[in-house]
């Protein structure tokens, strides 16, 4: 195990003490002090795949190779008390991309 809370209390302290922002790996780690991260919704990245072989397998041509994530599959979700706490401005283009705030 290499995240334990400890861990990553230690990681969010010293980062915050640096003025150094922390990218999290899931909307778990934002909750828990990261500044941001991109969360995938599993599920919906799942019923694309499913789907996208689906119409690969009934395509008379075969399939036409790899495709995008829809950009509803994935998300922005950021921090916006630490962004203030670490002085940062998130500009009003990001902000409107945003999946979620905290």
């Amino acid at each position: 195990t290499v995240l334990t809370p400890q861990t990553i209390g230690q990681v969010f302290t010293t980062s915050f003490r640096g003025n150094v922002p922390v990218i999290g790996l899931s909307e778990k780690y934002v909750r828990l002090g990261a500044l941001f991260s991109i969360d995938i919704d599993i599920r919906k990245l799942g019923r694309e795949t499913w789907d996208q072989t689906v119409s690969c397998l009934q395509a008379a041509s075969g399939c036409s190779g790899a495709r995008k994530a829809s950009p509803d599959s994935w998300g922005l979700i950021i921090n916006e008390k630490i962004a203030e706490k670490m002085n940062l401005s998130i500009p009003a283009d990001v902000r409107r991309e945003v999946m979620k705030v905290y």
